[in-house]
């Protein structure tokens, strides 16, 4: 008599024959196989394209040296009365220093004399005497004879200015605001803060009270 198996109906799996596992694990091994060369020719292809550089954009209103934000319209009057053009100092450098008599960084009028010295070919130093931070009571006269006699200075010596608030003069106006003078913006808070402007009449540096006239940082702005 012939017997009929009995089926197991909860056997979800039935066992493959050999071949048939042979084949598919062929196939799958071909598969990836392809897709591993397949990565490495878009790998080359990639390292083969020339990379981008990005380069910084320029500020818009500077052109090739030239100045472009009115910096050599300015006038000052030294601390004798007589008018000064800044137009005249075209190709030099120019530092500005807002300084008093009785701040905690009065010295640096004696640094600013050195370096005066060291690079008077090619730097203006022009001291802006000014009350606006309560350390300049005195007076034009005054000012002049304290700064000459104490320290000898060579450099230009301004009328005294207010510097910073309300009534500040427009040549701080420009040195404080990006703005005007199109590269950046500095809050003054002391005495002695120095502004370097180039010699084409662009602000190019900026540097707080602390910063001694003959450093390092210093010499470096005003050489290079």
């Amino acid at each position: 008599m012939h017997r009929c198996g009995i089926i197991n109906k909860n056997k979800t799996f039935q066992k493959l024959p050999k071949y048939l596992n042979k084949k598919i694990m062929n196939k799958i091994v071909c598969f990836f196989a392809l897709m591993l060369v397949a990565g490495l020719f878009q790998v080359a292809a990639h390292e083969r394209k020339p990379r981008r550089v990005l380069k910084p954009a320029r500020f818009a209103c500077v052109a090739k040296g030239n100045d472009t934000t009115g910096f050599y319209n300015f006038n000052l009057t030294d601390i004798d009365g007589n008018k000064i053009s800044l137009g005249q100092f075209r190709g030099k450098k120019i530092l500005f220093i807002n300084t008093a008599s009785n701040s905690n960084y009065t010295s640096q009028y004696a640094s600013l004399e050195r370096l005066y010295q060291k690079y008077k070919d090619s730097l203006v130093i022009i001291a802006m005497p000014s009350n606006s931070f309560g350390h300049e009571g005195g007076d034009n006269a005054t000012i002049k004879n304290f700064v000459k006699n104490t320290y000898g200075v060579h450099y230009i010596l301004a009328q005294k200015t207010i510097v910073a608030g309300d009534n500040q003069s427009p040549l701080y106006g420009w040195l404080t605001h990006i703005e005007q003078n199109h590269m950046m913006s500095n809050t003054i808070q002391r005495d002695f803060y120095k502004f370097l402007v180039n010699g084409a009449g662009r602000l190019v540096g900026a540097f707080v009270s602390s910063v001694d006239p003959m450093s390092n940082d210093m010499q470096s702005a005003v050489s290079n």
